[in-house]
C-alpha cells in the first residue's frame, strides 16, 4: 500500500506532455486505485507489431522518453523500471507511466527498498542497480533508456548486464 500511494504521488508531481498525468484516485479506498488516460498501446506492444524501426522514428521515440525522464529527474524522481511495458503510447505521443518502482530523492522522503531487495527488470538493469537497488540514482534511468534505443533499433530485447550495439545504427552508439 505504501508503493502504492508513493506511485501516485510521484506520478501526479510530474506534470509534462510525455509523463502520464493521474486523472482521478482515492488511495484511502479499499483496494486504493487511481485512473489514468487509456494509451492506444505501449512502446513493447508497438516493437512487438512492428519489430525494428527506422532511425528517425528511434530518434523521436528517444526524445520523448528523455524528456519525460529529465523532468522526472529535475523534480527529483528516478524512475528506477524504464522499459518499453511502461513507455505508453497516446496517439503519436510517447507517455513515461508506471512509477510503481520509483524512488523519491529529496531529502525528507521515505525509503521503501531495502538493500538487498531486487528492483526493476534484468534486461534494463544497470549494473549497480543488481548489486545495491537502494543507492540507484538518475545513471540507471538513463541506462535503461540506452537499453530501450538499443531495442527500437533493433527489434530485439536487450541482453542482460551487457549493452549488444549489433544492429544498432552508428549514429546512435555515442
Amino acid at each position: 500500500r505504501s508503493r502504492y500511494k508513493r506511485e501516485v504521488r510521484l506520478q501526479r508531481r510530474l506534470d509534462h506532455p510525455n509523463v502520464m498525468p493521474v486523472l482521478g484516485r482515492n488511495l484511502s479506498a479499499s483496494p486504493p486505485w487511481f485512473t489514468m488516460p487509456l494509451a492506444d498501446a505501449s512502446l513493447a506492444q508497438d516493437i512487438r507489431e512492428r519489430g525494428k524501426r527506422d532511425l528517425p522514428w528511434v530518434v523521436s521515440a528517444a526524445r520523448q522518453i528523455l524528456a519525460g525522464v529529465a523532468h522526472a529527474h529535475d523534480h527529483d524522481v528516478v524512475h528506477r523500471d524504464l522499459k518499453p511495458p511502461n513507455v505508453l503510447r497516446l496517439g503519436d505521443v510517447l507517455k513515461v507511466a508506471d512509477f510503481g518502482l520509483g524512488k523519491d530523492l529529496q531529502e525528507d522522503a521515505t525509503h521503501l527498498t531495502r538493500t538487498n531487495q531486487r528492483m526493476g527488470t534484468s534486461a534494463y538493469m544497470a549494473p549497480e542497480q543488481f548489486d545495491d537497488p537502494k543507492s540507484v540514482g538518475k545513471p540507471a534511468d538513463v541506462y535503461a533508456i540506452g537499453k530501450i534505443v538499443c531495442e527500437l533499433s533493433t527489434g530485439r530485447r536487450p541482453p542482460v548486464r551487457a549493452v549488444d550495439l549489433d544492429g544498432v545504427d552508428r549514429d546512435l552508439h555515442y
